[in-house]
């Protein structure tokens, strides 16, 4: 099995912060990009979206993964703040689908944080996979 990937676009990723939402009455698009030999997709909705849209059947050839790891997101997910992560609600939108899930998040620090924080936070969780 292959390693396929689903990422809410930057618009909806800020409307994130409520959580559990997906879009209803608009039409989500999904484009796809070769990453290394793993396909990936954007999502034009929420995670909850994407993950839905993953799970559906539409974009993958296969019927459901066997894990699904949501994240990383930008901020982190403890406390009181899992309510309102997008990233812990598209880990909770596979477990209510029956499908083992995780979220994944990074303590963002502003003005401390750069982006290539990323590439270490990914290459922690690339095992995970």
């Amino acid at each position: 099995m292959g390693t396929y990937g689903c990422e809410s676009s930057k618009s909806r990723r800020d409307k994130s912060a409520s959580s559990h939402s997906k879009t209803p009455g608009e039409t989500i698009s999904a484009s796809s990009v070769n990453i290394k030999g793993a396909t990936a997709f954007e999502v034009s909705g929420t995670p909850v979206d994407c993950i839905s849209l993953g799970l559906s059947g539409a974009l993958f050839a296969w019927s459901k993964p066997i894990l699904v790891i949501s994240g990383i997101n930008q901020g982190s997910s403890c406390g009181h703040q899992m309510f309102y992560s997008g990233a812990v609600a598209g880990a909770r939108e596979a477990l209510i689908s029956g499908v083992p899930s995780l979220s994944i998040s990074l303590n963002w620090k502003k003005d401390e944080s750069q982006e290539s924080v990323f590439k270490d936070a990914v290459g922690v969780s690339l095992p995970l996979n």
